[in-house]
Formats: C-alpha cells, structure tokens, sequence
C-alpha cells in the first residue's frame, strides 16, 4: 500500500527535477540534489523484495509466487532507471566540479538517497543471485563508503583524525 502511495511521489519529484534541469538548470551549489530522486526508487525496490520475501513464509502458493514475481517486476526496471540515474548525476555532478562547484550543504543529499540505492540494490541480489547484481551491490556498497566519507566537510576530515573523542582523552593523546 505505501509503495503504490509512493510511487506517484516519487515519479511528482522526478518531474520537477527534470523541468528544473531543462529549463532553469541548477546552481553550481545545487548540483547534488539531482540525487535526490534515488531515494524513493532505492527504497521501493527494497521494500518490494523484501515483503516478496516475507509473503514466502505467509502466503499460501500461488500468492507467494504471485508476490515474489511481482517484487522482480518492479524491482529490476525500477533499479534500472535509478542505475541510469546515479549515471546521470555523476556525469552532472561532475561536470559541476570541473566548474567549480563549492562544498555546501547539499553534498549531504548525495549520500542517503544513494545509501538507499544500497539495500534496494542488495535485496534484488538476494532475490536473483546474478552474478551481476551481486557484483553491483557489492560496488555499490563500496562507492557508498568512499562517498559518503568523501563529501563530508572538509574541516572534519582535518579534525576528525586526532578528535579527543576518538582517542579518548582531552588532550588528543593515545594512551
């Protein structure tokens, strides 16, 4: 129920972004909020395999079947269009670089809608064991990692190595 509330959302937020990028473009600083439209298509790929996983154990056949082959229907295209996508905003974020584009607060966009990409990529994995998929979903994960402690500020990425916190005493010292 969700997901079919969902899906009109998400497809609402991709237009907009569509219209903006076709029409006004995005400021430099803005450049990664074109991620944001993974979000919604991250998560209903998870959510689809994954109650198609649970109705194995709670529906009676042909249900669970029908529910399983109806995760994969949604599941593959939609993971398509949302691997398409990343392609896309990573060709715009950087081209954006390349112009200068500063660090700001929508660098943080970047890192849950493709943290979502992550568990929808890793559910249809599960689900249909290609080789592929599981090669994705592990560099998925990987990339997730690298970008998500990339595009963090950059004074934290100078101060968190020697955080007091980190070492456990005020001073910084290790003991």
């Amino acid at each position: 129920m969700l997901l079919a509330a969902a899906s009109p959302v998400a497809l609402g937020v991709l237009r907009r972004v569509l219209v903006r990028l076709g029409t006004a473009g995005l400021a430099l600083a803005d450049t990664p909020t074109v991620v944001i439209v993974l979000g919604p298509f991250g998560q209903s790929v998870t959510a689809a395999n994954l109650l198609a996983g649970e109705a194995q154990g709670l529906l009676p056949e042909p249900f669970a079947g029908l529910a399983i082959g109806a995760g994969l229907r949604y599941g593959a295209p939609a993971w398509g269009f949302a691997a398409g996508w990343t392609v896309l905003s990573a060709v715009l974020i950087g081209h954006a670089l390349r112009r200068g584009m500063p660090f700001s607060a929508s660098w943080w966009a970047v890192t849950v809608p493709f943290g979502t990409l992550v568990p929808g990529t890793n559910a249809l994995a599960a689900r249909t064991a290609l080789p592929p998929v599981v090669g994705a979903a592990v560099v998925l994960f990987a990339v997730l990692v690298l970008v998500g402690w990339w595009s963090r500020p950059p004074p934290c990425g100078r101060h968190c190595p020697t955080s007091p916190t980190r070492s456990g005493h005020r001073d910084g010292r290790s003991s």
